[in-house]
C-alpha cells in the first residue's frame, strides 16, 4: 500500500502517524466543544434528541423511585407535615392562597414577632405560587399538590448530575450512566420523597447545577462556565442555608489547587473572582444572605484571602519575568492567604445565627464523633444540635447505603488518583497521546476519557474527600456523599482503553445491583446490626416519645381548650404544628439560625429551675399556655432531652418540671386544664390570680406520682432516689410507651362485637406483661376471653385490672408486681 506523507504526517496501514504540531492542534480542536457542532451539526442535533429522551426516561425513573420510597411509607398524600416541614408548609398555604410571606409574623414568634426572610424562604414562594397558577383548589388538596411537586423536584436532579459527569468524563453513555445512577440508588431514592419538606429537595439541584458548571471550568479553564457557576452557587445559598458551609469547602479546592500548582495563578484567581462575584451581589438582596450578613462571614473572606494569594503570585510572576528569575513556588504564598484572612476576621463582622453550628462542628471534632455522657462538656449550642440528622452515620446506617456504591467507584477512583499523582504528571507529555479518529457512536461524545490533568483530577478527589468528610460529621448530608460516588461510577466506565471490556462489565453489574437494592431486591446487610427477629416485637426507637394516638387527641383538644390568639409556650418540636394546624401563636419555632436559640436556652433551664422562674420567663414571652411533655422530665439520654440539653443530669425534685409531672396542685401560678398519656397543657395565672380546684393523682401512668414513687422514690424528694430492680425513668417511658402501642395495635373493640384474633391475643399480653400497671390492657383481655367463653382467663386479667386500678387510683397499694419491664432501644 503506497503511503502518503508531508512533513506533520503520514498514513500507514496501521492508522495517522502525526507530529506533535498536529497533534496538540487536534487535542485543542477535541476540547472545543462545538467544533462537532459546525463539523456535522444533523449528526449532532439526532444525539442530543436521544439523549434527551434517554434522560427523560430516567427522569420519570427517578420519580418512580421516589413515588415507591412515599408509597411504603404509609403516609398519606395529604398527610399533615411535622416540626421545621410544618412551619415552611404554612408559608406554603400563603402564597398558595393568593396572599405573600409577611415581611413580620408576630405569631411565629411570639410576641415580637419573626422575620420570615431572614430564612431561605423561596422554596415557599416557588411551591406555593405553582399551586395558585396552574392548581385547582376544588380539586388538589395543597399538601398532596406540594408531595407531588417535592418529587418532581428532587428528580430533576438527574439533568444536573447528567451534566456533571457528561463535564468530567466528555462521554454521553458516563453521563446518563451517571443521571441513572442517580435516580435510582437507594440513598438517593429515597430523599425528595414528600414526607417531609425539607430544603435539600430544591437546593440540591441548584448545587448540582453549581458543580456540574464548575467540572465544565475545571476542565476548560473559561470564564463562562465559571460565572455559570457562579449563578447556580447563588441561587443554592439563597435556597438552602447549609450552602454556606460548602463554601468553605470550595475555598479549599481553589486555595489547595493554587498551593500545589494544579493550575495557573491567573487561571485559578479568574475563576475564584467570577465564582463568588454574583455570591457577594446576592448578600445585597433583602433575603437570607444580607440578615445572615454573609458578605462578611468566614467564608466570604477566606474566599478573599485565597484570591489575595492569587493575585499576589499573579504580581511575582509578572515582576520575576521582567528580571529573568525563577519564580517563587506556588505554596510559598499560602502564608498570604492566612495573614489576609486572620486581619479580615478581626476587622470586620462574622455572620449571624450560626454559633450553635460551629459549636456542633467543634465539638464533633474534639471529641472524635462520641457525645461525651457529660453534657457539661459541650456548649448548649452543642448539646441541643448534636443530635438526629447532626449525628454521624452509624455502621448499620453505611452498610445498608452505600456498599454497592462504593465498590461500583473504585475504578474511577483508582484512576482519578492515578492522574493526579505527581508521578504521572511529570512523565505525561500532551504530545505522546495520539488522538483517536472522531467519535461515530452514538452516545460517545468526545471519544473515552483521557486523563484528568491538573485541576479536573483535582476536582474530582476534592468532590469525594470533602463531601466525604461532611457526610462522616453529618448524616444529614446523605446526597452530598453521593455526588462524588456518582461521578466516579461515570469515571469508571469512561475508562481508558487499556481494560475497558472488563471495567466496563464490572461498572454495569455494579449499576445493576445498585439499581435492584433501590426496590430492594438484594439483602440487607444492615439486618446484622438490628436486634434479634425474637427482640424486633419488643423494640422501641429512643426519640419516639408519644404514640400517634396520643399526639392526635392533643392535637383535637387544642384548640378546644386554648382559645384563638393566646400564646402557647411548647417545645419546638410541637410548637410548628400547634401554630400551622391549630392557628395559635406559639413563643418557639424551629429556625435556629436567627435569634430563637437564646430564648429557646433560657426557656430550657427555666423547666429545670423553680416555678417562680418559669412563669415569669413564660409572662416575658406573653405565654398563655404552656404544654408539658412526660418525656422532658424522665430522659436523660444525650439524643436532644430536654435534661441532658439543660445539663441536669441529677433528678431535679424540687423544678417547675417535677411538680407539672407529679404534683400539679402544688404549683401556685399553673393550673392544669387538660391532659392525655403523654401530654399536659396548663393555663399561665396572670400576677395575683388563684388556681382553681385541686386535681387528684392521675389516671395516666407517666403522671401518677403513687406509682413512680413505688418504683423510685418520692419524686418531690431532695433525697436520692432508688429503684431495687434497676430501673431508671426512662425505662418507665418507653415500656409505658411500648404497651400503648402494642394496645393500639390489637385494635380490639368489644363494644362493637369485637371477638379479636390471636395477633389481638398476642399484643394485649405483651402489654401487660411490659406495663403491668396499665389496667386497660388487662380489661381488654377479660373482655377478649369473656367473648371466647374462656371465662377462667377472663377472672384472671380481671382480677389484675382490679389490682392495677386500685394501686393507680390509691384505693391498694402498689406491688413490685406491677413494676415495667424495659424495652429494646433501638440505636
Amino acid at each position: 500500500m503506497k503511503k502518503r506523507q508531508s512533513g506533520d504526517w503520514r498514513y500507514e496501514a496501521g492508522g495517522p502517524k502525526l507530529s506533535p504540531h498536529i497533534r496538540r492542534q487536534l487535542q485543542k480542536r477535541r476540547e472545543r466543544m462545538f467544533d462537532a457542532w459546525r463539523r456535522d451539526p444533523m449528526r449532532e442535533v439526532a444525539l442530543l434528541v436521544i439523549g434527551l429522551a434517554v434522560l427523560a426516561a430516567v427522569f420519570v425513573g427517578g420519580q418512580s423511585a421516589r413515588e415507591y420510597f412515599f408509597d411504603l411509607s404509609g403516609t398519606p398524600d395529604d398527610a399533615t407535615y411535622w416540626m421545621e416541614s410544618a412551619q415552611r408548609y404554612r408559608y406554603v398555604e400563603m402564597v398558595a392562597d393568593g396572599g405573600w410571606i409577611p415581611a413580620n409574623d408576630p405569631v411565629m414568634q411570639a410576641p415580637d414577632g419573626y422575620v420570615p426572610w431572614s430564612d431561605t424562604v423561596l422554596q415557599e414562594v416557588l411551591y406555593g405560587t405553582l399551586y395558585y397558577q396552574f392548581a385547582d383548589p376544588e380539586e388538589d388538596d395543597l399538601a398532596a399538590y406540594v408531595r407531588r411537586t417535592t418529587r418532581f423536584v428532587s428528580a430533576s436532579a438527574v439533568i444536573p448530575v447528567a451534566l456533571l459527569c457528561f463535564g468530567v468524563t466528555r462521554r454521553r453513555d458516563a453521563a446518563l450512566l451517571g443521571a441513572l445512577v442517580w435516580a435510582v440508588a437507594l440513598p438517593m431514592a429515597e430523599r425528595g420523597t414528600g414526607i417531609v419538606l425539607f430544603r435539600e429537595d430544591l437546593a440540591v439541584p441548584a448545587l448540582l447545577w453549581h458543580l456540574a458548571f464548575l467540572a465544565f471550568w475545571v476542565r476548560s479553564h473559561k470564564w463562562q462556565p465559571a460565572l455559570l457557576s457562579g449563578l447556580s452557587l447563588a441561587l443554592a445559598l439563597l435556597l438552602w442555608k447549609v450552602v454556606s458551609f460548602y463554601v468553605l469547602l470550595l475555598v479549599a479546592f481553589l486555595g489547595t489547587a493554587h498551593w500545589l500548582g494544579r493550575a495557573p495563578a491567573r487561571t485559578l484567581g479568574v475563576g475564584t473572582a467570577l465564582l463568588f462575584a454574583p455570591v457577594a451581589g446576592a448578600c445585597f438582596l433583602p433575603l437570607s444572605l444580607r440578615y445572615d450578613s454573609f458578605l462578611t462571614s468566614t467564608a466570604m473572606l477566606a474566599a478573599v484571602a485565597v484570591g489575595a494569594a492569587m493575585g499576589a503570585d499573579v504580581a511575582a510572576r509578572l515582576k520575576s519575568d521582567k528580571a529573568g528569575e525563577e519564580p517563587k513556588k506556588p505554596w510559598k504564598f499560602a502564608p498570604v492567604a492566612v495573614v489576609a484572612f486572620v486581619v479580615l476576621r478581626l476587622v470586620l463582622p462574622g455572620e449571624a445565627g450560626y454559633s450553635h453550628a460551629w459549636d456542633t462542628i467543634l465539638a464533633k471534632l474534639t471529641h472524635l464523633g462520641v457525645k461525651p455522657s457529660d453534657p457539661m462538656e459541650l456548649s448548649f449550642g452543642a448539646r441541643h444540635y448534636w443530635t438526629g440528622n447532626y449525628e454521624s452515620p452509624t455502621l448499620a446506617l453505611l452498610v445498608r447505603n452505600w456498599p454497592f456504591l462504593v465498590v461500583t467507584a473504585v475504578p474511577g477512583l483508582l484512576w482519578a488518583g492515578w492522574w493526579w499523582t505527581p508521578k504521572f504528571l511529570a512523565g505525561f507529555r500532551l504530545e505522546d497521546q495520539v488522538p483517536p479518529k472522531p467519535p461515530t457512536k452514538l452516545l460517545e461524545g468526545f471519544g473515552p476519557a483521557e486523563p484528568l490533568l491538573g485541576l479536573a483530577s483535582h476536582f474530582v478527589l476534592w468532590l469525594l474527600f470533602g463531601f466525604g468528610g461532611v457526610y462522616l460529621l453529618f448524616r444529614k448530608f446523605q446526597l452530598l456523599v453521593a455526588i462524588p460516588l456518582v461521578v466516579l461510577i461515570a469515571l469508571g466506565f469512561a475508562a481508558p482503553k487499556r481494560r475497558r471490556i472488563p471495567i466496563r462489565a464490572a461498572v454495569l453489574v455494579g449499576v445493576v445491583l445498585i439499581a435492584a437494592q433501590g426496590r430492594h431486591l438484594t439483602p440487607d446487610f444492615a439486618q446484622v446490626f438490628q436486634p434479634r427477629p425474637h427482640e424486633q416485637a419488643q423494640a422501641w426507637s429512643p426519640v419516639a416519645v408519644w404514640t400517634g394516638r396520643m399526639f392526635d387527641e392533643f392535637a383535637r383538644a387544642l384548640p378546644d381548650v386554648v382559645p384563638p390568639e393566646e400564646p402557647v409556650l411548647a417545645s419546638f418540636i410541637i410548637s410548628p404544628f400547634v401554630l400551622t394546624y391549630s392557628d395559635r401563636p406559639t413563643v418557639l419555632h424551629c429556625f435556629f439560625e436567627g435569634d430563637v436559640l437564646e430564648r429557646y436556652e433560657r426557656i430550657t433551664h427555666a423547666r429545670f429551675g423553680s416555678e417562680e422562674e418559669l412563669w415569669q420567663v413564660a409572662r416575658s414571652y406573653g405565654a398563655k399556655w404552656y404544654v408539658h411533655e412526660a418525656h422532658h422530665l424522665l430522659r436523660t439520654d444525650g439524643r436532644m432531652s430536654q435534661r441532658y440539653v439543660a445539663g441536669v443530669m441529677d433528678w431535679p425534685h424540687d423544678s417547675a418540671m417535677a411538680r407539672m409531672q407529679f404534683a400539679p396542685e402544688r404549683l401556685k401560678h399553673f393550673e392544669l386544664a387538660w391532659e392525655n398519656d403523654a401530654f399536659r397543657i396548663y393555663r399561665v395565672l396572670d400576677e395575683g390570680e388563684r388556681r382553681r380546684g385541686i386535681r387528684p393523682d392521675s389516671k395516666h401512668a407517666l403522671w401518677n406520682k403513687r406509682l413512680f414513687t413505688a418504683l423510685f422514690g418520692d419524686p418531690l424528694s431532695p433525697e436520692q432516689m432508688t429503684s431495687s430492680s434497676m430501673l431508671s425513668p426512662s425505662d418507665f417511658l418507653y415500656s409505658t410507651l411500648w404497651a400503648h402501642r402494642a394496645i393500639e395495635r390489637a385494635r380490639f373493640d368489644p363494644k362493637n362485637g369485637a371477638v379479636g384474633t390471636p395477633q389481638t391475643e398476642r399484643e394485649l399480653q405483651e402489654a401487660q406483661r411490659v406495663a403491668p400497671y396499665l389496667w386497660g390492657a388487662s380489661d381488654a383481655l377479660t373482655e377478649f376471653y369473656r367473648l371466647r367463653d374462656r371465662h377462667d382467663r377472663a377472672a384472671t386479667h380481671r382480677q389484675k385490672a382490679a389490682l392495677a386500678r386500685g394501686a393507680m387510683t390509691g384505693m391498694r397499694a402498689v406491688s413490685e408486681d406491677l413494676a415495667p419491664a424495659p424495652v429494646v432501644l433501638l440505636p
